[in-house]
């Protein structure tokens, strides 16, 4: 499979998923740095046109996405995979300041998000998905 094909995101239905949509796209383009530009896009594009309070949710977390960028095609695996432990650890300080549930530990998140059929499919690292929304475990 074609590593960008790895990152097919739906769009998140509450701010806890755009936090974790946003941990998942970091630990996939830390895999797979030839593609870390178009998982930015469609990460962009899952969260365009979403409303408050997750509009909110995603504009943060976008910020932290553009310091990230800089990092996540970098050649060398150990700096790419600090830099989206570093975005996992602010996202999970967004996520303790919104009261929401703790996100998962970067070594438990997935490195394939796929939606087939309505349902999310996370592998690797995360196991199953769930149904709808953003899913991992």
């Amino acid at each position: 499979m074609e590593a960008a094909a790895q990152f097919c995101p739906p769009r998140p239905q509450s701010s806890a998923e755009v936090l974790l949509l946003f941990a998942v796209a970091s630990r996939i383009a830390a895999e797979f740095p030839d593609v870390a530009g178009e998982i930015g896009q469609r990460l962009s594009s899952a969260v365009s046109d979403l409303q408050p309070p997750e509009s909110l949710a995603a504009r943060d977390c976008a910020a932290l996405w553009r310091v990230f960028a800089r990092f996540g095609a970098h050649p060398k695996q150990r700096l790419r995979y600090e830099a989206s432990r570093a975005l996992c650890r602010d996202l999970g300080g967004i996520s303790q300041r919104l009261h929401l549930a703790p996100l998962p530990a970067w070594s438990e998140l997935p490195t394939v998000l796929r939606v087939d059929d309505g349902a999310v499919a996370g592998t690797d690292g995360g196991g199953g998905g769930g149904g709808g929304g953003v899913g991992v475990g």
